[in-house]
């Protein structure tokens, strides 16, 4: 893996820039559903029902990854917790673009996140993305202050295919 030649750009997305989001969150979703499952709604779209909490409640921070002046990702961070546990943040959602995988591009916007939003963490990952489980386990592992907890088997943290979510816990 190379790390990127120019600086990755994480920037606070506008309630005016919500479609642009949404277009990215809709790619994200389809090739989610190849592990959850899921189905298209009738206007073929997938249901994310918390969408626009992004621009209307508090402690909650969608972002997207710019790269060479070219969208690369996005994330969406809140407070929620995917446990019964308080926490500072929860990595709600988390995408890089095909083009952009397997180019430090990822690591390098979860750690500007992890460096950005200091404090108590909770991160669900599918255990069938495999791409998934390394990049996360490693990063909360570089970022942690004290280690990182792992729960394989929350009831809250359980996918809509019946599969438990893992859930790391950490402090950045």
């Amino acid at each position: 893996m190379t790390e990127p030649k120019e600086t990755l750009r994480v920037t606070l997305v506008s309630k005016e820039e919500s479609g642009r989001l949404w277009r990215l969150l809709q790619k994200y979703l389809c090739e989610f559903s190849m592990w959850e499952k899921t189905d298209v709604e009738e206007d073929g779209d997938f249901a994310y029902p918390y969408f626009s909490c992004y621009w209307q409640e508090e402690k909650r921070w969608p972002l997207l990854f710019w790269y060479e002046g070219h969208i690369a990702g996005f994330a969406l961070i809140n407070d929620y917790p995917e446990s019964g546990i308080k926490t500072d943040y929860v990595m709600g959602e988390f995408f890089i673009l095909p083009k952009y995988r397997q180019k430090g591009i990822g690591s390098q916007a979860a750690g500007q996140i992890f460096t950005r939003f200091s404090g108590s963490w909770q991160l669900k990952y599918h255990p069938h993305n495999r791409a998934s489980v390394g990049f996360w386990e490693r990063l909360a592992a570089q970022y942690a202050k004290d280690g990182v907890r792992c729960e394989e088997h929350l009831p809250e943290a359980r996918y809509e295919d019946g599969t438990d979510g893992v859930v790391l816990f950490f402090t950045t």
